[in-house]
């Protein structure tokens, strides 16, 4: 993945002001917030305009991820600015979300965090990633971003259950099942011998089968699993021998995962050309994180 050093952000992003980000960092560093990253559409624009030189970036807000407590953050940068320059919108303790703007330029910071749903439909038990020890470096929202991307891009096509299915490194793959916009189930399974078994599962038992039964079915016996009607797959690791056998394969009810239509206007027609934009779906069409 291309990295982007703070000089170059603020030249591409002109209406950063002049030292932010770096203003920024050092009120997360005074508070021992050691990890601070930029999420949302500016990390989108800045990785298409390093390969389409005339794509315009248009900037609407900062959106930024912390390894720490939002509340002491606001609090910090208010002390290094002031309050008059640094106004608070809306600041979730619960949710560890806040929403600020600093001279004007709307900015959207979240806590690293894990959510835990006890009662389904009520809201959830939030914990911090440092009570929880989590590293942000290695925090991944992956393939429920490409989930979110699917769903904008495929609208005309999801509008009931279907299912994301991620060829990871090492025999592993993760799947994600939804129905509309509803979480199902969620699994990780890694291929042993001559069938997939799980490995980490959220979900219904009855879910739980299928969703094995599915990979092993269209992997291992190349047969065709009818249960799922949209199945959208997609990779990131370098070998391709597996997401190629699906495509070979040809099974109407299986797509690969890209957002081709949305990048590329040429009449070639390449499925694996924009796979390593997948995972940017959350942020496509000014979806924040």
């Amino acid at each position: 993945m291309k990295s982007f050093n703070q000089s170059t952000i603020q030249k591409e992003i002109k209406e950063l002001p002049y030292g932010i980000l770096k203003i920024l960092l050092n009120a997360a560093a005074s508070v021992n917030i050691n990890s601070i990253a930029i999420v949302g559409g500016i990390v989108r624009d800045l990785l298409t305009k390093s390969k389409y030189k005339d794509y315009e970036i248009i900037f609407n807000d900062l959106d930024i991820i912390i390894e720490g407590e939002t509340t002491i953050y606001l609090k910090e940068l208010q002390r290094i600015l002031g309050p008059n320059k640094v106004k608070i919108i809306r600041n979730n303790t619960t949710y560890k979300t806040s929403e600020i703007t600093i001279n004007d330029i709307k900015i959207d910071i979240a806590s690293a965090r894990k959510e835990n749903y006890p009662i389904p439909g009520e809201n959830p038990i939030v914990k911090s990633s440092t009570i929880l020890g989590y590293d942000l470096r290695y925090l991944s929202i992956d393939i429920f971003s490409a989930a979110i991307g699917a769903r904008q891009v495929f609208y005309n096509e999801i509008n009931s259950e279907y299912l994301i299915w991620k060829i990871c490194n090492k025999n592993l793959h993760r799947l994600v099942l939804y129905n509309g916009n509803k979480l199902n189930a969620y699994i990780e399974i890694y291929r042993k011998n001559s069938k997939f078994i799980p490995k980490q599962y959220v979900g219904s038992e009855e879910n739980k089968t299928l969703l094995i039964n599915c990979v092993n079915e269209i992997l291992i016996n190349k047969s065709n699993f009818h249960r799922f009607n949209n199945i959208y797959v997609y990779q990131t690791k370098q070998n391709r021998s597996d997401i190629n056998r699906i495509i070979d394969l040809n099974f109407k009810n299986i797509k690969i995962l890209n957002f081709n239509k949305m990048i590329d206007q040429t009449k070639e027609y390449n499925p694996l050309k924009y796979i390593p934009f997948v995972e940017n779906g959350i942020v496509f069409k000014g979806i924040d994180i």
